[in-house]
């Protein structure tokens, strides 16, 4: 990396690599936007509908407050129906490079040398692309902040944004379910800080945990089976025998290339998978050890928690979701374990390294590219504004029995 260099300059590779590999993973989202699934049946549908109302709505489970509010903002500007897909996709670019910026500024914070990858690495990860630039999915961009937070929170300095960053913070715990899923590191963090902290400096926690609380009350009480129609889609799917080994071998098989040698069978395939397997293990503990600070307990204990939730979500089925198709319950403790391992050889790491691991992940590009089919929202909108259609579709066919987004005559 570079010396001496310019926060400025660093801030704007921050938001050249993280467009890049956006770019990369979802080009149509940039140069044809659709609305996608819950982007047009939850947000774009209950706004239209219910404006602030839409505010109370709870789905899967729990709130979607930072989606709700992208969409108030692009509603209270009274965009037109034919630009809301563009608004929406170029949201989520924002709030994604914001969210690296956050990350830069706490990892200078911690004097991590190599700031800007360690700023960029959640978007660099060997997963699928089902998160990225997508409006709708952006409790998992926030996610990452929360987890980067409360492994960062002794080390920041909020003075000029406190309340700012109070606001910020209840947003982000009351969108989607990680501040749910974090509510034992953060009530832990609290209390063996409680007696030395002043209050000022804990209040921000408390704001994590109030929205964790209210996240939790939603998903045990309010909707307590908002999982179940996902779940019973899973009944007809046969469990692997030693499941939960399996899932990490049939992991290591698609990350490491193992399934693209030729001439080897997939028994061979799952005992290499297991050596590689004792491999990370042994240097990711030396990793743990090497690490220096009481947040590597942290980002440890968060990644594990949020791999726990999944596993125990889908028992006995988990070996068949793997990340590299389904980067939901990967992402946040890949980037756990991606902070861990920078901030274990930070002072090791160079440029070819760096670029080589980037490399490797990118190398599957047939996972990690998406495009979708093209429904000609904007011919859509035109016949809906001229009286020749009631409903506009959406993507993708079939998500739900009825995939047509019913929105109100202008």
């Amino acid at each position: 990396m570079l010396k001496n260099r310019s926060r400025a300059w660093d801030i704007a590779m921050i938001f050249i690599v993280v467009t890049a590999s956006l770019l990369f993973r979802h080009m149509d989202a940039f140069t044809n936007p659709q609305l996608w699934a819950e982007a047009g049946t939850e947000i774009f549908m209950h706004w239209e509908n219910m404006h602030f109302g839409s505010f109370l709505v709870i789905y899967a489970g729990y709130f979607m407050t930072v989606q709700r509010c992208i969409a108030a903002i692009i509603g209270l500007l009274h965009i037109n129906f034919l630009y809301i897909p563009t608004a929406y996709n170029y949201a989520a670019w924002l709030v994604t490079c914001l969210v690296a910026v956050a990350l830069y500024d706490s990892a200078t914070k911690l004097k991590i040398k190599h700031s800007v990858f360690y700023a960029t690495m959640f978007v660099l990860l060997p997963i699928g692309n089902e998160l990225f630039m997508d409006e709708a999915s952006l409790q998992w961009m926030t996610g990452i902040y929360l987890v980067h937070y409360l492994s960062v929170w002794d080390n920041r300095d909020d003075e000029r944004y406190y309340w700012f960053h109070l606001v910020l913070l209840f947003i982000f715990s009351t969108s989607g379910p990680y501040a749910a899923v974090l509510l034992p590191v953060t009530v832990a963090i609290i209390a063996l800080n409680l007696r030395n902290t002043p209050l000022k400096r804990l209040i921000p926690l408390f704001v994590v945990l109030a929205g964790g609380s209210i996240q939790m009350y939603c998903i045990k009480f309010v909707q307590p089976l908002a999982l179940k129609g996902r779940l019973d889609s899973w009944n007809s799917v046969p469990a692997d025998n030693n499941h939960f080994l399996q899932l990490f071998t049939k992991n290591i098989i698609e990350i490491c290339y193992l399934n693209k040698l030729p001439g080897v069978g997939e028994t061979a395939q799952f005992w290499m998978a297991i050596v590689i397997l004792a491999a990370l293990a042994v240097f990711f503990a030396m990793s743990f050890k090497r690490a220096k600070g009481r947040r590597k307990y942290i980002l440890a204990a968060s990644g594990a928690l949020c791999f726990a939730s999944f596993v125990m979500t889908y028992w006995t089925k988990e070996s068949q979701i793997l990340s590299l198709g389904i980067a939901r319950y990967y992402f946040l403790p890949y980037a756990c374990l991606g902070w861990l391992l920078i901030s274990a050889w930070d002072d090791k790491l160079n440029m070819l390294w760096m670029v080589g691991c980037v490399a490797f992940v990118f190398g599957h590009f047939n996972y990690l590219r998406t495009s979708f089919p093209d429904t000609n929202w904007k011919g859509q909108v035109r016949e809906f504004y001229s009286g020749r259609r009631d409903t506009l579709k959406i993507l993708p066919d079939g998500w739900n029995s009825d995939h047509f987004l019913i929105v109100p005559r202008k």
